[in-house]
């Protein structure tokens, strides 16, 4: 029910006028408003006329997912899946393009989609807030649609679905903090990505405001650049650093807040710190996640809706196929739902624990 009701604001957001850039579909020549009104659903319809109607907008579109990363990621994997369900079922055509964290490869292959017109709708992971601007204004000037996911580009494109990066870091440092005063510590660390994306440069002001708002120091933040080994041994000099001044250890990913939790508890069983000296603290909430949860490596998890942005995204494409505006006509944006869960608390939350299927 919740990914419905997501999926029903995105909609209505698409069609809001408050909701776009300013521009004017009329001014477009002969696509813009022309196009709009021969593509909407009209205001009576029968539910079998409905759904021609809508197939009809799919039918053989070309849909390219181009994520950072896909084979073996569940967060990717996940919307891709959902995507690919909602457009084959009508009568589009769904590829995946894997760039596997090579940013190059991913700029490649965007530009030789849009050069060979081989897609109608890109479906785009941002590794940076600027490093897809040239090809989200080529998409535009070449007719085809583009969908951001959680990873915001300065450059705006038809649409973004996302986490609300901001209010997920400052709530789950909020629960850091509520642990750690309980401790009588004030001293917080931050493992983010590289930080150079739109998600973790909001994950790191979401944790420093929520820090200087509740009096608590963020004493290094480190970048792991998404390694899982990069993050095991940063978590582990910071406990060899602080021991037990260090309360809490904040990251932005799941996958990465894993290996960090294991490295605090050898440097328990090694004696560099007490158990229990420092909480792991994160975003997001695969089923790996959630398992991480229920053994204690890691402490609390703020679980955006994964599931809901996928889900989100093919409504998204829908209505910009069945509006027929010209791609880059309006420029929309909508976050998703996050609820913050521990161990006690791991199994009462739906959108959490989420398999990649």
């Amino acid at each position: 029910m919740k990914k419905a009701l997501i999926a029903i604001a995105l909609a209505s957001a698409l069609l809001a006028t408050g909701c776009t850039s300013g521009s004017k579909a009329a001014d477009d020549g002969g696509g813009g408003a022309a196009a709009a009104d021969k593509n909407q659903i009209p205001d009576t319809v029968q539910p079998i006329d409905l759904r021609s109607a809508v197939h009809d907008s799919v039918k053989d579109k070309r849909v390219a997912y181009v994520p950072l990363l896909y084979k073996g990621y569940k967060i990717t994997q996940q919307w891709g899946n959902a995507l690919e369900r909602v457009v084959t079922m009508e009568g589009g055509k769904f590829e995946v393009f894997d760039s596997n964290f090579d940013t190059d490869q991913m700029i490649r292959t965007i530009d030789g989609l849009i050069q060979g017109k081989k897609a109608d709708v890109l479906v785009l992971h941002n590794p940076d807030v600027s490093v897809l601007t040239k090809q989200i204004q080529d998409a535009k000037a070449a007719g085809i649609y583009t969908i951001v996911l959680n990873l915001m580009s300065s450059q705006t494109g038809d649409a973004f679905v996302g986490a609300d990066t901001i209010s997920a870091s400052r709530d789950i440092a909020y629960r850091a903090f509520t642990d750690c005063k309980a401790r009588n510590k004030t001293k917080v660390a931050l493992i983010n990505g590289p930080g150079t994306n739109g998600f973790d440069q909001l994950f790191a002001k979401g944790v420093r405001d929520a820090a200087k708002e509740k009096g608590f120091e963020v004493v290094a933040e480190t970048k792991s650049n998404y390694q899982v080994d990069l993050a095991s041994q940063q978590a582990t000099t910071l406990a060899q650093k602080y021991k037990s001044e260090l309360c809490a250890i904040i990251l932005p990913w799941d996958v990465l807040a894993i290996p960090a939790g294991k490295s605090v508890k050898r440097a328990e069983s090694q004696g560099t710190i007490e158990p229990g000296d420092i909480g792991i603290y994160s975003l997001d909430a695969s089923s790996e996640g959630c398992d991480a949860v229920r053994s204690g490596d890691i402490t609390a998890l703020a679980s955006y809706d994964v599931p809901g942005i996928g889900s989100a995204a093919a409504v998204v494409l829908q209505n910009l196929l069945q509006l027929g505006i010209k791609p880059g006509t309006t420029h929309t944006a909508a976050y998703v739902d996050h609820t913050v869960f521990d161990k006690a608390t791991v199994d009462e939350v739906a959108t959490a624990c989420y398999t990649g299927k």
